[in-house]
């Protein structure tokens, strides 16, 4: 019979494989066309002055569909995870988009898309999470090798950028990508991440 820690061990290395994973699939399906419905619906609601949707200076605290349908925010099923690992800086609703640069993908190849969402970022004690929507699309231990890859900083004042070579999290990817997320909190969400990284 394995001793107590070492149980706990196996379940915490288990349930860290299991978030990788999700990320991962999260990825894989953004690769497709470019999904038609989040990125007009984004557009028709925000309009031509968002800096979300437009690349301009704006941005929204929270955004229109965050608030009336709660769109971006932290799934329920990561909700008591999150709790568990002692939330140190959450927020929802926020605007972002991810760019792919020169990528390469089994039977797939782009020299650039980017894609719009809603969604939110996540630091607790052990993990930094970014969600798309309700999915994870990075989800990484403070103590991972994987942690050093992803750079961090910020573009403008309401911008943090995350950036990593998309081999990171699949080893048959290559080429870069770029997560930006719009939110008057980047600053403060940077010198956390940067922190906890140390």
């Amino acid at each position: 019979m394995l001793p107590r820690q070492a149980v706990i061990l196996t379940v915490q290395s288990s349930r860290a494989d299991y978030e990788n994973k999700r990320a991962k699939s999260v990825l894989s399906r953004l690769l497709p066309p470019v999904v038609s419905f989040p990125g007009r619906l984004l557009r028709a609601v925000h309009g031509r002055s968002c800096g979300v949707c437009h690349g301009g200076p704006s941005v929204m605290a929270k955004s229109l569909l965050y608030r009336l349908l709660k769109i971006g925010r932290v799934p329920k099923q990561a909700a008591e995870q999150i709790a568990q690992e002692g939330l140190i800086l959450q927020q929802e609703g926020i605007g972002g988009s991810i760019t792919f640069r020169n990528f390469r993908a089994p039977g797939k190849y782009f020299s650039w898309r980017r894609k719009w969402f809603l969604g939110s970022v996540v630091l607790t004690r052990e993990r930094f999470r970014v969600f798309w929507f309700a999915n994870r699309i990075i989800s990484v231990p403070w103590d991972s090798d994987q942690l050093s890859a992803l750079r961090c900083r910020l573009e403008g004042e309401d911008a943090l950028i995350v950036g990593f070579d998309a081999s990171t999290f699949n080893e048959d990817w290559s080429g870069e990508i770029e997560v930006r997320l719009s939110t008057s909190s980047a600053a403060e969400l940077l010198r956390t991440f940067e922190q906890n990284a140390a």
